[in-house]
């Protein structure tokens, strides 16, 4: 699997250097169905049992807002199955983004806001979604649903197009490339400023961790007004025991708060 990993990582950089446009596709006859396309998909990245015995993930890198010249050091954890929290350094003050399977919640002190606030709406629901590391993992019992739309030619690749709808009845197409089944490219439509806008990712620089593949380079664009952000993943770590505390406001608040005397 390294040498075939090592000659993707090469290809899919290649790919997500692209500019997040619409793609422009070719359909093509379908050749597989979409239980084949899974098969081959986790067969690349290691396998559903190894994923399944993930409860913990740590990544690190950098986040870079080109346009406005801002480089971000960044921590995202995971806790199965279905905690998150991000961290990101601007200027020295440290924002947080979290979910702990139930409320959404964040501190932002670039926008004066040093305690921890709970989120409501479409902005809630788009992060509770960052919690699942891996949709296509046990997609039914998740109360997702899957459909193999299409095969097409995206930016000069060959892709199975997989249309996921979620519970919230959010839509994402992935596009997996036709010779590894790895997504390289997900689109669909998030709200920005109130306005409903296309978003993607490009996904790219697949490496191995542990016994599983994990993308380690995205791009994303969030709509035509929000420059694009790309994550550089430097390590990931799948030992480390996260505490559920991490995610759980009412902790971050205690953390927050001064101590008395």
């Amino acid at each position: 699997m390294h040498k075939k990993l090592l000659t993707l990582a090469v290809a899919v950089a290649v790919l997500a250097t692209m500019a997040a446009s619409p793609a422009v596709a070719d359909e093509m006859a379908l050749d597989k169905t979409l239980g084949e396309v899974l098969a081959a998909h986790f067969e690349t990245i290691g396998g559903e049992d190894a994923w399944r015995a993930i409860q913990h993930i740590t990544m690190s890198g950098t986040m870079s807002l080109a346009q406005m010249g801002i480089e971000a050091p960044f921590t995202m954890r995971f806790k199965s199955p279905n905690m998150f929290r991000m961290e990101f350094v601007i200027q020295g003050m440290t924002g947080v983004q979290a979910y702990d399977g139930e409320t959404v919640w964040q501190v932002m002190p670039f926008m004066g806001t040093s305690e921890p606030e709970a989120l409501s709406g479409e902005i809630a629901e788009q992060m509770s979604e960052q919690a699942d590391v891996n949709p296509f993992l046990d997609w039914e019992d998740k109360g997702y649903q899957l459909e193999l739309v299409g095969k097409e030619e995206v930016e000069g690749t060959e892709a199975y197009k997989v249309k996921l709808t979620r519970v919230s009845g959010n839509v994402r197409y992935y596009y997996l490339d036709s010779e590894y089944f790895l997504p390289f490219k997900v689109e669909g439509k998030t709200t920005f400023q109130g306005q409903e806008v296309d978003s993607s990712t490009i996904m790219g620089d697949y490496k191995e961790v542990g016994d599983v593949v994990f993308a380690h380079s995205l791009e994303i664009q969030g709509g035509p007004a929000a420059p694009p952000q790309v994550l550089t993943i430097n390590s990931i770590d799948l030992e480390t025991e996260i505490p559920a505390s991490a995610f759980d406001m009412e902790a971050e608040k205690a953390t927050a708060e001064p101590a008395e005397g």
